[in-house]
């Protein structure tokens, strides 16, 4: 926590205790800050790269394969150590895991295209920390309501097909009566097996 949060924080608790006197709430959560901070209870420390560590050296030669696939598929060429760092805190990936991952961040990259021009794309470093490649992934739900809509676009064809077969079944010459009833007994069976299974 930053100090300037914190004293706000903090003096607005010891208000009622002060009577609401808002000088000396300040000057009682900046005694406890410095108390805190001699205790080392300060400020957290940014989690940024360590200066002078070249994460990209410390990937191994595959890392460094997947990594560069990575870099040249996201394609914002930004804060390339960041990533590097945050690629090595993944540790060995997968083949398949990897190429989700390049796939994904080559979307992020079509997607950044379209980007309003007041808004700020993000920097892979945070695009793999906040695990934005599964943002693409679909969930067993949306798997679901899928297969429920694909039943709901296959029923609605065979309903057209069957009302089709009936309407061609009853005209025309006898010869083609018999493919159309044939038709329409087929197309029932489909329309049975698929409500059925679903």
């Amino acid at each position: 926590m930053k100090k300037r949060d914190f004293i706000q924080m903090a003096a607005a608790y010891f208000m009622p205790p002060t009577e609401w006197n808002v000088d000396k709430s300040i000057v009682y959560a900046e005694k406890l800050w410095d108390r805190l901070t001699a205790k080392g209870y300060g400020e957290s420390k940014p989690h940024d790269p360590k200066a002078g560590v070249d994460y990209y050296r410390k990937l191994s030669p595959a890392m460094q394969v997947q990594f560069d696939k990575f870099w040249i598929a996201f394609a914002y060429k930004e804060g390339k150590q960041g990533a590097a760092m945050r690629w090595w805190q993944m540790g060995e990936l997968s083949a398949e895991h990897c190429d989700k991952i390049i796939h994904a961040a080559g979307q992020t990259a079509a997607a950044r295209k379209n980007l309003p021009p007041d808004r700020v794309p993000i920097m892979a470093q945070g695009w793999l920390n906040e695990m934005r490649f599964l943002d693409g992934e679909v969930t067993e739900t949306e798997k679901k309501k899928m297969s429920k809509d694909n039943v709901l676009v296959a029923m609605t064809i065979f309903n057209g097909d069957l009302a089709h077969a009936k309407r061609m079944s009853e005209m025309g010459d006898p010869a083609n009566r018999e493919y159309w009833l044939g038709e329409v007994k087929k197309i029932t069976e489909k329309i049975r097996a698929l409500r059925e299974n679903n």
